[in-house]
């Protein structure tokens, strides 16, 4: 037997002598599901206290692609070592560094 309380539903059991209730859930529920890498579902079920199951109400689909995959290791080393060339380069053109100093650096790196 499953009895309401304000928008919560609960079902009542019962364990020899002892009588419990026990949470289900709300009366309405919404859960939003990938669909496909495009699509996203808002789905609305409502509680059926004859089957006790939730019975979707509605749905709404709305478009939110997924976001581009994660770079990769490599992907990442890449942009890492694009982005110190640009700004050694920066640092010899203002004069912060000489050309000897970065030859320095480079032969540390070949270590």
């Amino acid at each position: 037997m499953f009895i309401q309380k304000e928008n919560t539903i609960y079902v009542i059991k019962q364990y020899g002598n002892i009588q419990v209730e026990e949470l289900v859930g709300e009366v309405n529920r919404t859960e939003s599901v990938r669909i496909d890498n495009e699509t996203v579902a808002d789905i609305t079920y409502q509680f059926n206290f004859e089957t006790g199951l939730y019975i979707e109400q509605s749905r709404t689909t709305q478009n939110v692609p997924l976001p581009p995959a994660p770079l990769s290791l490599e992907e990442r080393l890449q942009i890492a070592e694009n982005t110190i060339a640009a700004l050694t380069a920066i640092a010899v053109n203002k004069g912060d560094i000489t050309s000897q100093e970065l030859n320095g650096l480079s032969s540390l790196s070949e270590v």
